[in-house]
């Protein structure tokens, strides 16, 4: 009996290692990175499923090489810029155009290509960046990456309170050491969501479960931003990291705000922090000038989406951070 289970155990081991080795070899085949072979041995390696139905991986190495700051030389022709988010970066309220558009009819300079989806977060705009990047022959100079209010709902299967927290932890221990125990977890997540729609946050009543979903939510956002981000260097593309303000009051120099929000913010100072990336933090420039405002105008239609006197407000304050930038790279 001794025997029999020795056997079936190594027999259980041997069959891991070997659907293991053929996962990261498939992997390969589609990535052409050899550094997926590191994966789980070396911890800054992290493995991206940016889109399983095209077989589109990306494997990321968090060195701080890698992040490195892009110098560009200043030059007068078209500066291609692409744009990414939801509805607060598409044309929303009534009569109005999105402030991309208005960004490109500041400069004559700039090109500007509108990837923004409504309702999407920022798993759309990372398969969107990378599906346009493959199969585009001009790159971008710049990326806006302006994902923000719609991130709050963007969380993954195995972040359910509910869940024993040991297995849980033996789940993330597996996904981080194993890549086909990663593309499993990315399988069933998918299949839940958009094969069987379930709603994992429909019972949520308490300030920790939300709590802990913000947080999920965060982590998946940083896990597709640093993809983009990594995506952007890898390219010679300039990434900004963009915070829309929401809706203001110019006498009380307030702003509309959610509790996700103040938590979005946070991350985004890390992510400047440790990507070496540019962030624009609208409100924060806005703020300083509310003196120019003419208080009779209505910037916004709702408390998120701006109007057109709010978007064009939005696209100069990213074009002056954006001139200031080309300024200082000459």
């Amino acid at each position: 009996m001794l025997k029999k289970t020795i056997f079936y155990f190594l027999f259980f081991i041997i069959f891991f290692f070997i659907i293991e080795i053929l996962t990261r070899i498939f992997l390969f085949t589609f990535s052409s990175d050899y550094k997926i072979f590191k994966y789980g041995f070396d911890k800054r390696i992290e493995l991206t499923v940016i889109d399983f139905s095209k077989l589109n991986f990306l494997v990321i190495d968090h060195n701080s090489e890698n992040f490195k700051i892009i110098k560009k030389e200043d030059s007068n022709n078209k500066i291609e810029i692409w744009t990414f988010g939801g509805s607060t970066t598409a044309a929303y309220c009534k009569n109005t155009i999105s402030w991309p558009k208005e960004l490109a009819a500041l400069d004559k300079r700039f090109s500007v290509k509108n990837f923004a989806e409504p309702g999407s977060n920022s798993n759309y705009a990372l398969k969107k960046f990378s599906e346009v990047l493959n199969s585009s022959k001009q790159k971008p100079d710049i990326v806006l990456w302006s994902n923000k209010d719609n991130e709050q709902f963007n969380f993954e299967q195995n972040l359910d309170v509910k869940t024993i927290i040991f297995i849980k932890r033996i789940a993330k221990t597996m996904k981080s050491n194993f890549t086909f125990a990663y593309l499993y977890d990315d399988f069933i997540f998918n299949f839940n969501k958009h094969i069987l729609k379930i709603d994992i946050k429909k019972d949520l009543k308490t300030n920790f479960e939300i709590d802990e979903l913000y947080d999920q939510a965060i982590k998946n956002y940083n896990k597709n931003t640093i993809s983009a981000i990594f995506l952007a260097k890898k390219n010679n593309i300039d990434l900004f990291l963009v915070s829309l303000f929401g809706k203001f009051d110019v006498e009380k120099k307030s702003f509309y705000k959610n509790q996700f929000w103040n938590v979005f913010e946070k991350n985004a100072k890390f992510l400047e922090k440790n990507y070496k990336i540019n962030y624009i933090n609208t409100e924060n420039i806005l703020i300083k000038n509310f003196s120019d405002l003419e208080k009779d105008k209505k910037y916004f239609c709702d408390n998120t989406h701006q109007t057109k006197y709010g978007n064009k407000l939005t696209s100069k304050i990213i074009y002056d951070v954006i001139l200031q930038k080309l300024i200082n790279n000459r």
